[in-house]
C-alpha cells in the first residue's frame, strides 16, 4: 500500500473515529438534558390535570357555601321554609352551574330532598341515581362522616365516578344547631373529562379501580412507551381509600425535537471536521507526501545508469531533505560496492567454471589410466597364473579398488561442495535397493567373519519413488564404514518407518547397527564433517580417507533428511538417517512368478538372535507360521518332537556356520533319520564358493543362498524347496582366454564391435575383454577415423570414447545418426568416458548415444552391456 494511500486511510479512519465521538458524546451529554426536560414536562401536565380536579372540587365547595350557609336552607330543613327548593334550586341553576346534583340530607342520614339532573345536564332524575355505591346509599355514605365534616372529594356512584362536596347546613352566621347535610356533586364523564383537557390542554383519563387494591410502590408512575409520557396516580375517596386512576399522558416531542437538534448539531461539526481533516490532508500532501512519493520514485529508480537530482528535495532542510541527501550518498556507496560484487561475481563464476572443467579433466585423467590398470589386472587375473603371481594381481586388484574409491569420494564431495549434485527421482523396490547394499557388501563381511543381516519392516509399502542411486550409495558407505570397524559379531541394515506406514508419503528411518570398537562421545561431535576420522594418530588400524560419512551427511540433507550417530565405546555404534519418500502407485515390471508358501511351518536354525528374529519376521510376512532355534542339535530334537505330533515342519532354513555342530553335519543327520528325511532343507552360508553347490547337493541340501540372502530370493527358494523346483545360484568370474582372436576377417568386412579409443592403453584392454568374449572387432584412434570405418565396417555396435583429437565422440555420435538418417538401421553406441561429473551421462545421450559406462570398466560390465544391446538391437530387427 502507498503512502498516499495509508496517509488517506488514517485520516478516514481519523474522520471516522471523531464522528463516532462526537455523536456519542452528543448522546450522552446533550440527549439526557431533553429527556429530562421531556419528564419535567410529563410531571407538570400531570400537576396541571390535579390542579384542574381541585379547582372543580373548590367551585363544588364554593356552591355548596352558597346554598349551605344560609338561613333559608337552614330553615328548609327545620321545615319553616318547604318551598325552597321550588324557588331557590330549580332544575335550571343545576344546569347553569354545571352541576349534576344538589341534596340535602338529615342528620342520620336520610334524604330530605333535592335536584339531579343526567349527564348530559338535559333531564331531571332521581336523587338516587347518584347514591354513593361503596356505602349503600346515603345513610352509609354519612355514617363514615362526623356531624362536622366539611369533605371535597371523589365517590363512586352508580352513574359513575362523581366530585363532591359535602358539609353541614348552618345560618349565614354560622348559628343554629346541627340539623342536616348538603352535598353537592359532579359526574366524572367523557364529556367532562373533554372539557378538561380543553382547558388544560393536557391528555388526561380519570379511571375508576372497581375496587381494585393499589400497592404503595405503585401510588405514582411514569412510564415512557408508544411515544408517550404517561404519568399516574391514585385518586383517594372519602373514606380515604383509592377508589380512581388520574392519569395524564405528554407526547414525546421533546426528545423527538431533541434527536433532531442533535442529529444536525452531529452533521454541522462533521462537516466541519471534514473540512479541517480536508485542509490537513492538503497540507500533508503538499509538505510531506510530495516529496516522499519523489523520493519513493528516484528510489525506485536507483538502478537507472545515472542518478537524477532533483532539486527541490535537495534544497530543503527537513527530515525529508536529509533522507535525500542520505539516500544520495547510499546510491553512491551501493553503486561502488555493486560495481565490486560484479567483478568479485564474474571471478566466483569464472572459478566455477575452472572448477568444473578441473573436475571433469581429473576425472578423465585419472580414470584413464586407472581403465588400462584395472583392465589388465583384471585381464590377467583370467589367464594361467601360479599363486604367487596370483598374490600378486590379487593385490593390484584391491590396491586398484581401493584408490578408485577414493577417487570417487573425492570427486562425489566435490560434486555435493560445489551443489552440482541432483536427485533423480524413480520408482523402486525399497527391499531390492536394501539387499544390493548387503550383497555389495557382504564379500567384505565374510572375509572378516563378521555376520551381515538386512531387516525391512513388513509393514513397511513394497516400493517407493525416490533416487535409489543415492540412497544406495548412503547406504554403502554407511554399512562399509560399519564393517570397516567391526571385528566380531555382526552388522545389521535395519529399516522401519518413522511415521504411518499407510500414508501417501512415509518417513523411513535406516540404522546401520554394528558391533564394533564404538566411537568416543567427543568424536562423536564433528563425525560427519569432512577429513575427519574417529582414529586420526598415525598408528591408526583402517584407513580411509574421511569423506564417506561427510557424503553420507550431504546427500541425507539433499534428499531433506537428518542423520545421527549412537555409540558405546567397546560395544558397537548404530548410524541412522531419516528421509521421507512418496510412496510408488504406478505399476512396476513384472517379476518372476512362484508358488506361493503360504501356510507352510518353517524351522529356523541359527545361531545369531538377530538373524533368527529377521527370518522369523519375515515368514510371518509370507503368512508361514515358523519356530526358532539357535544349533543343530535344538533343530533334530523339534524335528523329531513335531514328526511325533504328526505336525512335521513343511521346510527348514538352516545356517550354515554354527558352533559344536554346523549346517552340513546337521543336515546329514537329518537326512539319516527316517522320520524327519524327507524334510526340505534351505541351507544360508556366509561363504560364496565355487564347489559348494556340488558339496550341498551331495549331502541333500534342497537350495542355498549367500548371506545377507534377499527376502524374495529366500522366499522363491523356500517355495522352490517344497515344490520340488529348488534350484540354486552362484556367480563366477567371466573367464578370458590367454589365446588372442582375429579381429575382423578379409571376407567379411562387417564387425561386431567399432572401438573409437585414443588411449593405446585402454585400446589394448578392450580388445583383450573383446577377444576373450568371442566379439570381431575394429579399432579407431579418432572421431573422424571410427565415422569413416563405420560407414565400410558396418558394426553391430559401438563402443565410443568421449574425449579424443580430431573429431570427440559427441560429435562423432552425430556424424553416425546423421549417416544412418539417409536408410541405415540404428546402431547402438555405448559412450565409454573417463568422465564421471555431473551431466556427462546426459551429454553422451543428448547427442545420440544409447547407453553410458564410466571408466574403468571391468570385462564383465562391459561384456553385460554389448549383449544387453545387441540382443535389444535383434529383437527389434525382428
Amino acid at each position: 500500500m502507498r503512502i498516499t494511500q495509508k496517509v488517506s486511510l488514517a485520516l478516514i479512519m481519523a474522520f471516522t473515529a471523531l464522528c463516532a465521538l462526537l455523536w456519542a458524546a452528543l448522546q450522552m451529554s446533550v440527549a439526557p438534558q431533553f429527556t429530562a426536560f421531556e419528564l419535567q414536562k410529563a410531571e407538570d401536565n400531570f400537576e396541571r390535570a390535579q390542579n384542574i380536579l381541585d379547582r372543580e372540587l373548590n367551585q363544588l365547595e364554593a356552591y355548596r357555601r352558597d346554598y349551605g350557609v344560609w338561613d333559608d336552607a337552614y330553615e328548609f330543613l327545620t321545615g319553616e321554609y318547604p318551598e325552597f327548593l321550588e324557588e331557590e334550586l330549580p332544575l335550571s341553576l343545576l344546569q347553569e352551574l354545571g352541576l349534576n346534583i344538589y341534596v340535602y340530607l338529615s342528620e342520620d342520614g336520610a334524604l330530605i330532598d333535592g335536584v339531579a339532573i343526567d349527564g348530559a345536564m338535559e333531564h331531571e332524575v332521581g336523587i338516587n341515581a347518584y347514591a354513593p355505591s361503596r356505602f349503600s346509599g346515603w345513610r352509609g355514605f354519612q355514617a363514615s362522616l362526623t356531624p362536622t365534616d366539611a369533605v371535597q372529594s371523589v365517590i363512586e356512584t352508580s352513574a359513575g365516578l362523581m366530585l363532591v362536596a359535602y358539609a353541614p347546613v348552618t345560618n349565614t352566621d354560622g348559628s343554629g344547631a346541627y340539623i342536616g347535610h348538603i352535598l353537592t356533586g359532579r359526574i366524572i364523564n367523557e364529556a367532562f373529562v373533554a372539557d378538561l383537557q380543553k382547558q388544560t390542554r393536557v391528555e388526561m383519563e380519570v379511571t375508576p379501580l372497581m375496587g381494585k387494591p393499589v400497592a404503595a410502590a405503585a401510588m405514582k408512575s411514569v412510564v415512557r412507551a408508544d411515544g408517550f409520557v404517561t404519568v399516574s396516580a391514585p385518586i383517594i375517596g372519602v373514606d380515604g381509600a383509592a377508589i380512581a386512576m388520574l392519569t395524564a399522558r405528554t407526547p414525546c416531542d421533546i426528545t423527538v425535537i431533541g434527536q433532531r437538534t442533535i442529529l444536525s448539531t452531529f452533521v454541522f461539526l462533521a462537516i466541519a471536521a471534514l473540512i479541517f481533516i480536508a485542509i490537513v490532508s492538503v497540507l500533508l500532501r503538499k509538505l510531506a507526501i510530495h516529496p516522499i512519493e519523489k523520493l519513493t520514485a528516484i528510489m525506485n529508480d536507483a538502478d537507472a545508469e545515472k542518478l537524477v537530482i532533483v532539486d527541490d528535495l535537495a534544497d530543503r532542510k527537513d527530515e525529508v531533505g536529509v533522507l535525500y541527501s542520505t539516500f544520495t550518498n547510499l546510491l553512491s556507496r551501493i553503486d561502488d560496492h555493486t560495481r565490486q560484487l560484479a567483478n568479485a561475481l564474474t571471478a566466483a563464476e569464472s572459478a566455477e567454471r575452472a572448477k568444473t572443467h578441473f573436475l571433469a579433466n581429473m576425472s578423465h585423467e585419472i580414470r584413464t589410466p586407472m581403465n588400462g590398470v584395472m583392465g589388465m589386472a583384471d585381464l590377467l587375473a583370467s589367464t594361467k597364473l601360479t599363486e604367487t603371481q596370483k598374490g600378486f594381481v590379487d593385490v593390484i586388484v584391491k590396491s586398484g579398488d581401493a584408490l578408485l574409491t577414493i577417487i570417487n569420494d573425492i570427486l562425489d564431495f566435490s560434486k555435493l561442495d560445489a551443489g552440482m549434485a541432483s536427485l533423480s527421482p524413480a520408482p523402486f523396490i525399497l527391499a531390492d535397493v536394501v539387499e544390493d547394499v548387503s550383497a555389495l557388501i557382504a564379500a567384505r563381511a565374510a572375509t572378516k567373519n563378521v555376520e551381515l543381516a538386512v531387516r525391512v519392516d513388513p509393514k513397511l509399502p513394497y516400493s517407493f519413488v525416490g533416487d535409489a542411486g543415492r540412497l544406495r550409495q548412503i547406504l554403502i558407505n554407511l554399512t562399509g564404514n560399519a564393517v570397516k570397524f567391526t571385528d566380531k559379531g555382526y552388522v545389521l541394515i535395519d529399516v522401519s518407518p518413522a511415521s504411518e506406514a499407510d500414508e501417501e508419503r512415509v518417513a523411513l528411518k535406516f540404522s546401520i547397527v554394528d558391533t564394533g570398537v564404538g566411537i568416543s562421545e567427543h568424536k562423536r561431535a564433528d563425525i560427519f564433517e569432512k577429513f575427519s576420522q574417529a582414529d586420526n594418530s598415525s598408528t591408526r588400524a583402517h584407513e580411509g580417507t574421511g569423506l564417506g560419512l561427510a557424503i553420507a551427511k550431504a546427500l541425507v540433507e539433499l534428499m531433506g533428511g537428518e542423520i545421527g550417530v549412537e555409540s558405546t565405546p567397546g560395544a558397537g555404534s548404530t548410524f541412522w538417517f531419516t528421509i521421507a519418500l512418496a510412496v510408488n502407485t504406478k505399476d512396476l515390471p513384472e517379476t518372476e512368478e512362484y508358488e506361493d508358501a503360504a501356510g507352510a511351518r518353517v524351522l529356523i536354525v541359527d545361531d545369531n538372535g538377530v538373524n533368527r528374529r529377521i527370518l522369523e519376521e519375515q515368514t510371518a510376512a509370507w503368512g508361514c507360521p515358523s519356530q526358532s532355534c539357535e544349533s543343530g542339535a535344538a533343530a533334530l530334537t523339534l524335528l523329531r518332537e513335531a514328526a511325533k505330533r504328526n505336525a512335521p515342519f513343511d521346510v527348514v532354513i538352516m545356517d550354515y556356520h554354527m558352533p559344536a555342530m554346523n549346517g552340513a553335519e546337521a543336515v546329514q543327520l537329518i537326512r539319516h533319520d527316517e522320520q524327519i528325511a524327507s524334510t526340505p532343507i534351505v541351507m544360508l552360508t556366509s561363504v560364496d564358493q565355487a564347489s559348494a553347490g556340488d558339496h550341498f547337493a551331495d549331502i541333500g541340501v534342497n537350495a542355498y543362498l549367500t548371506k545377507p540372502a534377499r527376502s524374495s530370493v529366500l522366499q522363491r527358494a523356500i517355495s522352490g524347496a517344497l515344490h520340488g523346483t529348488a534350484t540354486s545360484t552362484t556367480t563366477a568370474a567371466p573367464q578370458i582366454s590367454d589365446t588372442p582372436a582375429p579381429a575382423a576377417a578379409e571376407t567379411d568386412k562387417r564387425v561386431d564391435v567399432l572401438v573409437a579409443e585414443d588411449n593405446e592403453v585402454n585400446r589394448l584392454v578392450i580388445s583383450h575383454i573383446l577377444t576373450g568374449s568371442g566379439y570381431s572387432y575394429e579399432m579407431a584412434v579418432n572421431g573422424r577415423e571410427a565415422v569413416e570405418k563405420f560407414k565400410t565396417l558396418k558394426p553391430r555396435i559401438v563402443l565410443m570414447d568421449v574425449s579424443m583429437p580430431e573429431m570427440n565422440g559427441h560429435e562423432a555420435t552425430a556424424e553416425i545418426r546423421r549417416i544412418e538418417a539417409d536408410g541405415m538401421a540404428h546402431t547402438p553406441i555405448i559412450g565409454v568416458t573417463a568422465h564421471a561429473v555431473k551431466g556427462d551421462r546426459e551429454e553422451c545421450l543428448t547427442a545420440g548415444m544409447d547407453d553410458y559406462v564410466p571408466k574403468p570398466v571391468s570385462p564383465a560390465t562391459l561384456t553385460s552391456k554389448i549383449a544387453e544391446h545387441l540382443a535389444a538391437a535383434a529383437s527389434n530387427a525382428a
